[in-house]
């Protein structure tokens, strides 16, 4: 195969492509796996998505669904060695609030994650009080929910935005960001 229809293009550099092989497929086990593609001649093994360590990462939407913006809730996986980050599943969509939170739930209980981090700062803070609030009726009802609800560190810097951006530079640089191709 071309290098190109390897990898995914993002900006200069390129991000390594993993499938997610479902449970259906792994029929001695009970997990889904990562199988990676290969990546500078080399592929690394199978990884059982319950060795990962998870992440659920919420940014919502400032106005709800008459906002510019979407609400994006990423599920991240990390794995020490080799180190690499696993963007797992991602939803990026202009909605209602409660429709956010109802993914955010979807995610978490898909990936078995019970801590969310949000991003609460200036018009955003409604979204820590609502997962309280859903939370208590949730667990009062049985279903799944989270135990923590965790804020992002809050930089308001003139360039906060772009300084995060360039921060995941090293990352993608050595190819350990991988990006999901199913």
């Amino acid at each position: 195969f071309p290098y190109t229809t390897l990898f995914r293009s993002r900006g200069n550099f390129f991000s390594p492509a993993y499938k997610i092989i479902s449970r259906e497929e792994m029929q001695e086990k009970r997990h889904m796996a990562i199988r990676h593609q290969i990546y500078n001649g080399e592929q690394n093994k199978d990884i059982s998505t319950s060795n990962l360590s998870k992440m659920l990462l919420m940014d919502p939407n400032h106005a709800g669904e008459k906002g510019r913006a979407n609400n994006c809730i990423l599920e991240l996986g990390h794995y020490r060695d080799p180190f690499n980050i696993y963007i797992l599943e991602g939803f990026a969509k202009n909605c209602s609030r409660e429709d956010a939170v109802h993914h955010a739930y979807r995610l978490g209980e898909k990936w078995r994650n019970r801590t969310i981090w949000v991003e609460t700062s200036a018009g955003q803070a409604w979204l820590k009080t609502l997962l309280e609030l859903e939370n208590t009726h949730r667990r009062k009802d049985g279903k799944w929910y989270f135990t923590e609800v965790k804020n992002f560190k809050d930089n308001r810097s003139e360039n906060a935005k772009s300084d995060r951006i360039e921060d995941t530079e090293p990352y993608f640089r050595r190819g350990q960001i991988w990006i999901p191709q199913n």
